[in-house]
């Protein structure tokens, strides 16, 4: 995008540029930013005003990481917000622009809102056409029951992704699937897996906030060459004889872990926890590390044989 330039409200700033040349306008009078001594500064510009559009570029690849830039450009452009603003006198060129103008103001939500579908009443898929990632508010329950979702029934445009505040139950499928993913996102966000198998190639799976994923019953999750990710008190949960393989360079980070506050309150840090019968699988070139740069709680096997663990030597094990 060319030309994004500062505005917030009802009027452009003295030096913001106000021709057919500005695509977006974004905050940049008064920014609050860091300074080069340690201290935070008010500060104005098209230097406060552009880090506010890519920062909601950021959010769009956060919630489909497999954007192409065209896309992410109009996102934003597309649901930008209409004003009129007042523009400065000085700044208006030769000849001039009318002083009262339109213009499109960015608007973080509707772009982000605009790339998923969001799904907000209980419901089951038995068809998956995917265009866009899933998000599935809070309290809310999406089945997946009997499905295969594989490269040759998707279009090279979709993508298999769920975003998961409330609960998503997959049931008896088959999903494998290039840049897939799955996000559990906070304390009611729960990930259910039930005798199916994932392959995600270059994807990734993430427990975040306190939010729980669980593999069950002779499911299989295989990531080649993506991630496995775990923030902030969450859980991954492999029970009845399911199974974790990794392939190639796959990295599997926390990032918190746990303690206890007093004698009473134990607050849990990341885990996957690998109950009775599941097993894990470690490539050659998966890694395990922190995240954060400190310890976390890392890998537990409950009621296991020394079987249920195989790895190449890799780093971290």
């Amino acid at each position: 995008m060319d030309e994004e330039r500062s505005i917030w409200g009802g009027d452009s700033s003295a030096w913001s540029s106000s021709n057919e040349y500005v695509h977006i306008y974004a905050p940049g009078s008064d920014g609050l930013t860091t300074s080069s001594d340690g201290s935070y500064i008010n500060y104005g510009g098209t230097s406060m005003a552009a880090p506010h559009v890519a920062g909601v570029a950021a959010l769009l690849l956060s919630v489909n990481p497999a954007l192409k830039a065209s896309q992410i450009k109009s996102l934003i452009l597309d649901n930008a917000s209409t004003i009129t603003i007042q523009l400065p006198i000085t700044n208006s060129p030769i000849p001039q622009l009318p002083l009262i103008q339109d213009v499109n103001k960015l608007n973080a939500y509707e772009a982000v809102f605009a790339s998923v579908t969001y799904i907000n009443t209980d419901t089951t898929i038995s068809n998956i056409i995917i265009d866009k990632p899933y998000f599935i508010k809070e309290g809310v329950t999406v089945t997946i029951d009997n499905v295969t979702f594989t490269p040759d029934v998707m279009a090279s445009s979709q993508q298999f992704g769920f975003i998961v505040r409330g609960t998503l139950l997959i049931i008896d499928s088959h999903i494998v699937v290039p840049r897939g993913y799955l996000r559990s996102m906070g304390e009611e966000g729960e990930i259910i897996v039930s005798n199916s198998i994932i392959h995600f190639n270059k994807g990734f799976i993430e427990s975040l906030d306190s939010g729980i994923i669980s593999f069950n019953y002779n499911s299989e999750i295989t990531i080649t060459n993506g991630q496995i990710c775990l923030d902030n008190r969450s859980s991954i949960i492999f029970n009845t004889s399911s199974k974790l393989v990794t392939i190639g360079s796959t990295k599997i980070i926390g990032h918190s872990y746990s303690y206890w506050v007093n004698e009473s309150t134990f607050i849990p840090g990341d885990r996957i926890v690998f109950n009775t019968n599941s097993k894990i699988e470690l490539g050659s070139g998966t890694t395990i590390t922190s995240g954060s740069g400190d310890r976390w709680d890392g890998l537990y096997f409950i009621d296991n044989d020394p079987d249920s663990f195989s790895h190449a030597d890799i780093e971290g094990v």
